[in-house]
């Protein structure tokens, strides 16, 4: 669902062009490059340069931000980019679960 900002309901960003804004480097993002969509992002290689990445192992959350594995390869060009959502809250991994994984009173 969008709001009024064109962004999404739970704040982030929609699809951005690569030519007129980039992600934070070293976060985890949706990338496009008109064929295809991963999970990758921006890392650097050196302190003069940076490379386009692939997320290939597992993605998590610190609580704070993304945050993933990255492989960094001049291969990956994507043209457009977006933020990965926010997690669930507790509260609604509560309700999906309902009662389920709560200890019996004894």
């Amino acid at each position: 669902m969008k709001n009024k900002n064109n962004s999404r309901k739970d704040g982030s960003e929609d699809w951005q062009r690569v030519t007129a804004t980039l992600p934070p480097m070293d976060t985890p993002c949706w990338l496009w490059d008109g064929k295809k969509i991963w999970i990758g992002g921006r890392g650097m290689v050196d302190s003069e340069y940076w490379l386009w990445g692939n997320a290939y192992s597992s993605i998590w959350h610190t609580g704070v931000n993304w945050d993933a594995d990255n492989e960094t390869d001049d291969d990956y060009q994507p043209t457009h980019w977006m933020s990965l959502p926010n997690p669930p809250t507790a509260d609604l991994c509560d309700q999906a679960h309902g009662d389920a994984g709560k200890p019996e009173n004894l």
